[in-house]
């Protein structure tokens, strides 16, 4: 086991030098996540919850915390590979599929572009929509929207 004493740590006891933050840059902006994190995040929660998932449900399968997977849908904490691959044998999904634009983003698209506060009633009724067995129903409501919206 390493222990800390003063500046050493486990970099020094395998005799790497620790890398340094560039001039004028905080460590933790180093490390902040990067945009592509975010959307990932997003993708993760998406996947989750078009399973029916809780956090909780999803950190044991995959041995974090539910905290943590908050993070990584966040994206505030960087998915390593490992935990994608986890992730995608658990979900059932092909890793791919975390990297594809899916109808939630159309959804945050078309909310930001329509100025509507909470894109998340958008993305509830396509997923309570998907969920609709029977074929008649959802013609019926999708014809019940457009005349709703005003679209044809």
């Amino acid at each position: 086991m390493f222990r800390r004493s003063g500046g050493s740590c486990i970099y020094a006891a395998m005799g790497i030098k620790k890398a340094s933050t560039p001039a004028g840059q905080s460590a933790s902006r180093r490390h902040r996540a990067a945009p592509e994190d975010k959307q990932l995040g997003q993708r993760l929660r998406d996947i989750r919850r078009s399973k029916g998932l809780t956090l909780q449900d999803l950190a044991v399968q995959i041995g974090v915390t539910y905290q943590q997977v908050q993070k990584y849908e966040a994206g505030t904490d960087r998915l390593s590979a490992s935990a994608l691959y986890q992730l995608s044998c658990y979900l059932g999904v092909p890793i791919d599929q975390f990297f594809q634009k899916s109808l939630a983003d159309d959804i945050r698209d078309l909310s930001k572009a329509r100025d509507i506060e909470d894109p998340s009633e958008g993305l509830a009724y396509a997923e309570q929509f998907v969920r609709i067995q029977s074929r008649d129903v959802r013609r019926l409501l999708r014809e019940l929207t457009v005349k709703l919206s005003g679209v044809c």
